[in-house]
């Protein structure tokens, strides 16, 4: 073999092995933030069907949810445990609340957060578990691990092909598992219909308020509620004043909501006079406190939230709900000026 024979061979080598790395470079699986970033968005041109089974465990709460989406266009037809039924149409704008009893549609309208991907990503730890199959289906599972203890976690099971979240599950700040959804059928071929996601002809629409929120600068709110809010001198590590909104009690009295993020998990913190300014004096007032058991005390709406703290302070009381350790809860409250 001569000198230019042995060259050209090492050159002819020297090629393929580049074309080989080249090529598993473009090639190579996707990593968990990619896969993440997918799943964050919505494609224009997705479209499936799929029954949905979901659990609240702190409420002990459960439902079957029938998904149709197009796009950003979603239905979802809830069978309640306990027999309730209702169907809900959301087009990314508006809402629609189907009552098929009464044939009315209430209309609302979302001004949905930003998911703020990358302040997750600063306060999470991606993990890629493994590669699964669901429904006959390649997954992702990635762990969603909190860099600062005392915040809960979750784990999400990505399809391969659709970047949708076929499953999920929420872990508490303590480990506990407090919610689980997960797709028990689902259909990428089928042709969703357009009209499903109509309105029903003939049936009454009832516009609901627009918020049930104001969001306000400080300035504002302190000038609207007629009070000095007091906030936290310092914050769990890694969370973000995400707003301040004004809402009513039912009494009529003003709730001041400090809300707090961290990318997963939000903190809220709820504050108002001790004494409701809303309550009043006369028949009124008196037929009200009645009502409520002879308080004055302003009572927040009951629903699904679990107050972790309540407490008072300078006239106001305070109540914090969120997913936080008792540590950083403890801290937060001595924090408050």
């Amino acid at each position: 073999m001569n000198h230019l024979t042995r060259k050209g061979i090492q050159y002819s080598l020297t090629v393929n092995l580049f074309l080989l790395f080249f090529s598993s470079f473009l090639t190579a699986a996707p990593t968990p933030e990619e896969i993440l970033r997918r799943a964050y968005q919505t494609s224009s041109d997705i479209q499936f069907v799929g029954t949905l089974e979901t659990t609240d465990f702190i409420s002990s709460s459960s439902a079957k949810v029938k998904i149709f989406q197009k796009g950003n266009r979603l239905r979802m037809e809830y069978q309640l445990q306990g027999g309730g039924y209702f169907v809900i149409l959301d087009d990314g704008k508006m809402v629609y609340r189907l009552d098929a009893v009464k044939k009315t549609v209430y209309e609302s309208s979302v001004e949905n957060p930003p998911k703020r991907l990358d302040l997750l990503l600063e306060n999470y730890q991606l993990k890629l578990l493994s590669s699964e199959k669901l429904l006959s289906r390649p997954t992702a599972l990635i762990s969603i691990e909190p860099k600062h203890p005392g915040n809960p976690k979750k784990k999400i099971w990505v399809d391969r092909q659709t970047a949708v979240i076929l499953r999920s599950e929420q872990y508490r700040s303590d480990g506990k598992l407090s919610a689980l959804s997960f797709y028990t059928q689902v259909d990428f071929e089928t042709d969703v219909k357009d009209n499903l996601f109509k309105l029903p002809s003939g049936w009454r629409v009832i516009k609901t308020p627009k918020k049930t929120e104001a969001r306000m600068n400080r300035g504002e709110i302190n000038q609207a509620v007629g009070f000095e809010i007091i906030e936290p001198r310092s914050l769990p590590e890694g969370y973000l004043l995400e707003g301040y909104y004004l809402s009513y009690c039912p009494m009529g009295g003003p709730i001041v909501h400090l809300r707090y993020f961290d990318g997963l998990n939000s903190i809220s913190l709820f504050e108002h006079p001790v004494h409701c300014m809303g309550m009043g004096g006369g028949m009124m007032g008196r037929m009200m406190r009645g009502m409520h058991g002879g308080k004055k005390g302003c009572r927040m709406p009951q629903n699904s939230i679990q107050i972790k703290k309540s407490l008072v302070k300078n006239g106001l009381m305070f109540i914090f709900v969120g997913d936080i350790s008792e540590g950083q809860l403890q801290k937060l409250i001595s924090s408050l000026e």
